[in-house]
């Protein structure tokens, strides 16, 4: 399993605290670029623990997904992503497959900011501490294989 966590997480955090990546203001976003772009070639799911402040009246983020296709141009897909009450952190799963990005694609940024809409309130934040790519599997389930 491919994670990014810890440390190596500098070049994305605007306010670090013990490993975790902080945005916070009256429009909380949190951007992270991987040392190397992450192929998805290997990779079937995307997944992150985020906490939200009780002050968003909207639970919604959007994720950005910006990547390289096959022909080395730079694309974007986004996905506007549901969250769970409380301030606590979740765990969320997304399967990569209906971004509609190719596999062949690299991602070379991901991006986290509440949607338009949401409270405007200065005190907002949100808070990952980890985000991560699980591996494809050849595993089939069901009564027919």
């Amino acid at each position: 399993i491919l994670t990014t966590s810890g440390p190596e997480l500098q070049d994305l955090v605007l306010q670090n605290s013990d490993g975790l990546m902080i945005g916070n203001g009256q429009n909380p976003r949190v951007r992270y670029t991987p040392v190397q772009p992450i192929c998805l070639l290997n990779w079937s799911r995307f997944y992150f623990n985020l906490a939200l402040t009780d002050s968003v009246q909207k639970k919604m983020v959007r994720i950005g997904f910006q990547f390289r296709d096959d022909q080395g141009i730079t694309r974007e897909s986004f996905m506007d992503f549901p969250l769970l009450a409380g301030e606590n952190l979740h765990a969320y799963t997304l399967d990569l497959e209906i971004l509609n990005m190719p596999t062949s694609a690299c991602i070379t940024s991901l991006d986290f900011q509440l949607l338009e809409g949401s409270n405007n309130a200065l005190d907002q934040w949100v808070q990952i501490s980890e985000v991560g790519f699980l591996p494809r599997t050849n595993l089939r389930f069901g009564f027919f294989q």
